[in-house]
């Protein structure tokens, strides 16, 4: 059927009291050719109309056999998919419209039902079917006719959280709101224009917690005007934020009996959710639209929310609501059977059999009775002999063979021999009909495999003694799990305040033979400034010294002996002493081989060439001094080379701060000789140069 049908020719315009009168005058005796002519009908319009009458009775005239041949599905098949995809949707397992048309064909091709070529090509049902199949308005706006899109004016794309606490009763009365903005510290500004009796509060998230609920609580108590005499029941969920000790001893205190709701149930269960939010989040989305269209240009901040939701909350809370919303969850007037069968259809998908009623979980043996189901059944049904819970088909109920299962595969679906049929107009069965059901079952979880540790919540009155005390027990094993961490927290600061305090020892221990990073570059400074000024002295000594010879041998004075020049150090003894020769100069005899690797028996006091691995397979020489040799391992201080060379062009190389470490014995590639002392001044007495070619090391 096209989507657009316009009306082509005038026929089965004849009403239906002339074809009545049409048919009584040829019951009379006269032809179907003579009644047309004097009627002014076809013939063949009587001829049809008498035809019908035969079958049943004719309410209106026209080609209704037509219509009925041009469908694909009867029409107990297509009740009974609307049913199925009905199903889904309760079980929250709903599908989309091309999952629907790909259902519906796949539906057609297995029980072999002439369908559009269209079908076959698209392998879908086509949209004509669809539309006539379930009509769909989606919501429109009113704008300038073509237009596929519509802009509306919005905040801004993430605004701040605030959170509203209310609460109500079944009379129909409310309790000024509480509101809780994003903030540190509260300002009474945040509040102009809020409903009369409000209150706030601030928390740095804008969520409900303990504290925050305190407040609300003592507010809802101030309200009431309850106490131990004239109790007041406070029905909540189980969040908590709710459930904390102070909470529970001053309900209890002032006598508010605090119910909470089972699980993932406020969406049913609590009344504010049911009928109240709703208009409440409508009429302040309107108001909002409102302000924006008045403040073109600006956005809406947590300062304008209060007078924004005061216009809601007039209209939303409003008598009829409240009360609607209790009467719907069935709290007041108290109703247990406010919600139908239907409304449980989303548990099924979780539902499974209690092993504590299930006596063995082993397979009925041949020749022994099947055990029966321990899963709940619909009311007016039979129990099932399956092991499995089934939903009921839509409009009949398949007969589910058990025998012997394949655990691989679905079980077998056979439909009741009443219903077999092959006839178009009548039953949707026949001999090999497969239903909807088989080709997209109804959904099944499969056992979870690991078990949720999330602490399990029940419905529970709070303010009972038992579960006051089991409040109790759990805010005291808080506490001490709290201490005790803030114990082993002390702990580590002492460990760590006193490897830093033997860490400081250390370094004074080691500063006689190690100059630090910040005073190593201004000491090369004043080096060269030292050797520059030593020079110069030296050459206006000798300059002095000759000049002095030729004075004296033309006076025939004696000649002055040259002072000794005493040099001293002022920095701290080592904990051992450092080999160092006590000569500024060394004689050729004394210089080793760069091949020779000396004695490699190591002690305290020796100079090593050592290897460190680096990143890419890259390794790294360094000069290193043996501070103790326990078995394989070695500890060492380790040296830098200078970048500038002595007289001779020798490496000149210090000590490192604080660079010390524990090696193994087969890092060791070279024993060196003892190193010379460079002279000169304080600092150079600890810069040593090596009597040996080291250079071939590529030492760092």
């Amino acid at each position: 059927m096209p989507r657009t049908y316009k009306r082509k020719t005038d026929r089965v315009s004849t009403p239906l009291e002339e074809l009545e009168r049409a048919v009584k005058e040829v019951q009379q005796g006269k032809t179907i050719r003579q009644v047309g002519k004097e009627m002014k009908i076809c013939r063949m319009t009587i001829k049809r109309h008498m035809d019908k009458k035969k079958i049943g009775e004719v309410t209106k005239p026209g080609y209704e056999r037509t219509a009925v041949a041009k469908r694909v599905f009867n029409e107990n098949m297509e009740k009974e998919l609307a049913d199925h995809i009905k199903t889904l949707a309760a079980m929250f397992h709903g599908i989309g419209v091309m999952k629907c048309r790909e259902l519906a064909f796949e539906f057609a091709q297995r029980n072999s039902i002439d369908m559009p070529a269209s079908w076959t090509r698209d392998e879908k049902a086509g949209p004509d079917w669809f539309n006539a199949f379930k009509m769909q308005t989606p919501k429109q706006v009113v704008t300038e006719k073509g237009k596929k899109q519509v802009g509306s004016v919005t905040s801004a794309e993430r605004g701040e959280l605030v959170t509203v606490a209310c609460a109500v009763n079944a009379t129909g009365n409310a309790v000024p709101p509480m509101f809780i903005f994003p903030r540190v510290r509260f300002k009474d500004s945040l509040l102009n224009g809020s409903p009369a009796g409000s209150i706030g509060h601030c928390t740095k998230s804008g969520w409900m917690n303990e504290d925050a609920f305190l407040i609300f609580l003592k507010h809802f108590i101030r309200h009431t005007n309850c106490s131990t005499d004239h109790p007041v029941l406070l029905i909540l969920d189980n969040h908590e934020s709710h459930i904390s000790l102070k909470s529970v001893t001053i309900a209890k205190e002032n006598g508010v009996i605090m119910l909470t709701l089972p699980p993932h149930t406020s969406h049913r269960l609590q009344p504010l959710d049911k009928t109240v939010y709703g208009p409440l989040k409508t009429y302040y989305n309107r108001a909002m639209d409102g302000w924006m269209r008045s403040h073109p240009g600006r956005t809406v901040s947590i300062y304008e929310v209060s007078e924004l939701v005061k216009q809601a909350f007039l209209s939303a809370m409003s008598p009829t609501n409240i009360t609607s919303g209790f009467r719907a969850t069935g709290i007041y007037p108290f109703n247990r059977d406010i919600f139908p069968e239907e409304d449980y259809a989303p548990s099924m998908v979780t539902d499974r059999a209690n092993p504590e009623d299930e006596p063995s979980a082993t397979a009925d043996l041949p020749g022994e009775e099947p055990s029966t189901s321990a899963a709940a059944h619909l009311p007016g049904e039979e129990p099932s002999t399956s092991a499995a819970a089934h939903l009921p088909g839509p409009s009949h109920e398949p007969t589910h063979v058990t025998a012997d299962p394949d655990p691989g595969e679905p079980p077998a679906t056979l439909t009741n021999p009443e219903h077999l049929s092959s006839d178009k107009s009548g039953s949707s069965a026949h001999l090999g009909y497969v239903s909807p059901e088989v080709i997209l079952p109804l959904p099944k979880a499969t056992e979870r495999k690991k078990k949720c540790v999330r602490k399990k919540v029940k419905t529970r009155i709070v303010t009972d003694t038992p579960e006051k005390m089991e409040l109790e027990k759990a805010h005291k094993e808080k506490e001490d799990k709290k201490a005790e961490q803030e114990k082993k927290k002390n702990e580590r600061e002492k460990k760590r305040a006193l490897k830093a305090a033997n860490q400081t020892k250390t370094k004074k221990k080691t500063a006689v033979y190690s100059s630090s990073e910040e005073s190593s570059t201004t000491n090369d400074e004043a080096e060269d400034g030292l050797e520059k000024t030593h020079s110069r002295e030296k050459e206006r000594a000798e300059k002095k010294k000759r000049s002095g010879n030729k004075k004296g041998a033309l006076k025939g004075s004696k000649p002055t002996k040259p002072k000794k020049k005493v040099l001293s150090s002022s920095s701290e003894e080592s904990d051992f002493p450092i080999p160092l020769s006590d000569t500024t100069h060394y004689e050729s005899s004394d210089v080793q081989s760069d091949d020779d690797d000396g004695d490699k028996d190591l002690s305290a006091g020796d100079f090593v060439i050592v290897k460190f691995a680096g990143k890419k397979s890259k390794c790294y020489n360094y000069v290193g001094l043996v501070e103790n040799v326990e078995g394989d391992e070695i500890s060492a201080k380790f040296l830098k080379q200078s970048y500038k060379r002595s007289v001779d062009g020798k490496p000149i190389f210090t000590f490192r701060e604080n660079d010390e470490g524990v090696i193994p014995r087969g890092d060791v590639l070279k024993k060196l000789p003892t190193p010379q002392k460079l002279g000169g001044t304080a600092r150079r007495e600890y810069t040593f140069t090596f009597p040996c070619s080291i250079d071939k090391w590529d030492v760092q």
